[in-house]
């Protein structure tokens, strides 16, 4: 193994929120060893969330998750590219895409780089007064729509027009606002799966390549109850799609197994409990799930709990693609955030956004996890993804 292929580089995001600094930050992670090393403070001006590599064309963009951008009059949040030196790694600011949305919360790119994708998490909610029919005014909030974007990129990977634009409105009869949380592309590139965490819903989008805009193929609830589906991954060899949750209920916080067919067409087929074995919460605690993440062969997933605080990890059929629980690894920190796997799926890293602690994971052959005790600290952790150096 050379000195690159021992070397991968993580760009660690963070918030501002509890207390956390907002940034974008680079480290190295040793692949023989597990060792996580600060090489480079990026910024310390924007809180960043998701963010994505594109490793052929050496671009990072990020999500810069605020609801105003200095200098526009309207409310919006940004995409951020930097471009990355292939010898270093080093990120050079390339570009500040505003999206005139507040909150883009999921950048993605799709299989060929001709497209962008971007969900925003939340629109801002407005006061309207209205009148009654007796003539008293009384407050009404109006909640603005939710967009998902698609945008072609130019050949140096940087956003270009904005060729589709598809809003979720605000939940019927409940008023609640939309929010479309992740943007998820299928291993063939034909179809986007969002997760919207207002109305509960998968939504599965068919990508028409041709007239550069993407459809609703089918939607379905992820759970009875529509507990906040959070993120999206698709399997990388077979029709299944899996999906987390940010609330819990019944004692239970769900992982949904989809599968979909050729025409999109989605249908459940379980839903796992991934809480630790004889677990129960706490009515005063706040559980969650957060960062999700499918093995490089589909054979393991693992989600990120936030209140038993711990990594669960399942193993995946392979033939039918249901879910058995395996493991649940401690995280150490307050409110889990963060999680992803390497793209060897050697190695996973844990984030916790209030604390900042980051700790590294062996996997195993047989897909479980190990501490390793390689840690270090970003208050406000959100998000990570990778960048292999070439050669």
């Amino acid at each position: 193994m050379n000195k690159k292929q021992m070397c991968m580089y993580v760009y660690a995001s963070s918030w501002k929120e509890h207390g956390g600094q907002p940034g974008l930050k680079q480290y190295a992670l040793n692949l023989e060893t597990g060792h996580l090393s600060l090489l480079d403070t990026i910024t310390e001006q924007a809180s960043m969330n998701c963010s994505y590599v594109d490793q052929e064309k050496n671009m990072l963009y990020v999500c810069n998750e605020d609801t105003r951008v200095w200098g526009e009059d309207t409310v919006s949040g940004q995409i951020i590219g930097y471009q990355l030196n292939p010898q270093t790694g080093a990120a050079k600011e390339a570009f500040r895409k505003v999206t005139y949305c507040p909150n883009p919360s999921y950048v993605s790119l799709d299989i060929k780089r001709e497209f962008l994708f971007v969900a925003h998490h939340s629109a801002p909610i407005a006061t309207a007064h209205m009148v009654k029919e007796n003539g008293a005014y009384h407050p009404v909030p109006t909640y603005v729509e939710a967009p998902i974007q698609m945008y072609t990129l130019d050949a140096n990977g940087i956003p270009d027009a904005l060729v589709d634009n598809v809003n979720h409105l605000r939940v019927p009869k409940t008023g609640q606002s939309s929010h479309p949380h992740c943007t998820a592309v299928s291993p063939d590139g034909h179809f986007i799966a969002v997760c919207d965490k207002g109305d509960g819903y998968l939504y599965l989008y068919c990508l028409d390549r041709q007239n550069k805009l993407f459809h609703l193929c089918s939607k379905m609830l992820t759970d009875e109850v529509g507990d906040s589906p959070r993120y999206a991954v698709f399997h990388p060899t077979m029709p299944y799609l899996y999906v987390n949750h940010e609330k819990a209920y019944r004692n239970s916080m769900d992982v949904t197994v989809f599968h979909y067919n050729k025409q999109g067409t989605l249908t459940r087929l379980q839903v796992a409990d991934a809480l630790p074995e004889g677990y129960m919460i706490p009515e005063t605690v706040h559980h969650e799930q957060q960062g999700l993440a499918i093995s490089p062969d589909g054979g393991f997933l693992y989600t990120l709990l936030n209140g038993p605080n711990a990594v669960a990890v399942f193993r995946i059929d392979s033939d039918s693609g249901l879910l058995t629980r395996m493991q649940a690894v401690p995280v150490h920190g307050v409110r889990p955030r963060a999680l992803a796997l390497t793209p060897d799926g050697r190695y996973l890293l844990s984030g916790c956004l209030v604390s900042g602690d980051i700790a590294v994971y062996r996997v195993k052959e047989n897909g479980t996890l190990e501490e390793t005790g390689n840690t270090a600290v970003q208050k406000g952790i959100s998000y990570f993804s990778f960048y292999q150096l070439k050669g």
